[in-house]
């Protein structure tokens, strides 16, 4: 009896052959780099160092949104890098209501129409310095509040919100110059 020959692959089986080889082996690559944290550029480990115990563990899609985040960093200037820091240290100081609500705010602003945003934006650039420096006093004022109070007059400038324009002047009229305890009270009850 004759024993089988086994069969190589000629003209496109072969081509065929040769590039599923390569992917496996791309492949097989990709998955030894991304489950290897010591893979990792000196600089790379460096910014994801709080990340490197649990690096094996995380997901493909967060690992890349990891590394991408660091080479954003890696192109930051270090007055960048002192302000991103200072903004992550102030996102972890939130309370985890005040994270909730600043992500809804975020949502909002992202489904306003691109016309919406480009009109706010530009009315804040339009302040003066003195304009804007009085606004971040007044938000200063509200944060310095006790939660319940905070509270109250999220929910008076929300019943403002639906006054018909002219009763929303008046009231503005009313508040302007106040402190912002002084203000509340000109907000509908």
């Amino acid at each position: 009896m004759k024993t089988a020959l086994r069969s190589r692959p000629t003209g496109l089986g072969r081509a065929r052959a040769r590039t599923l080889l390569a992917l496996g082996f791309l492949f097989y690559c990709g998955l030894a780099l991304a489950q290897d944290f010591s893979s990792l550029t000196p600089e790379q480990r460096a910014v994801l160092a709080p990340f490197e115990n649990q690096w094996p563990t995380l997901p493909q899609a967060r690992r890349d949104k990891l590394m991408q985040g660091a080479a954003r960093w890696q192109q930051m200037t270090p007055e960048q890098q002192a302000k991103a820091r200072a903004k992550a240290e102030s996102w972890r100081n939130l309370s985890p209501e005040e994270r909730e609500r600043a992500k809804t705010r975020l949502s909002q602003w992202q489904n306003l129409p691109p016309e919406q945003q480009e009109k706010l934006k530009h009315r804040y650039r339009d302040l003066t310095p003195e304009q804007k420096a009085k606004l971040k006093a007044r938000r200063e004022q509200f944060r310095a509040l006790p939660p319940e109070e905070r509270e109250a007059i999220r929910s008076r400038f929300k019943a403002l919100r639906e006054l018909p324009p002219e009763q929303r002047k008046a009231i503005r009229a009313c508040a302007e110059g106040k402190p912002i305890e002084q203000a509340a009270a000109c907000l509908p009850p």
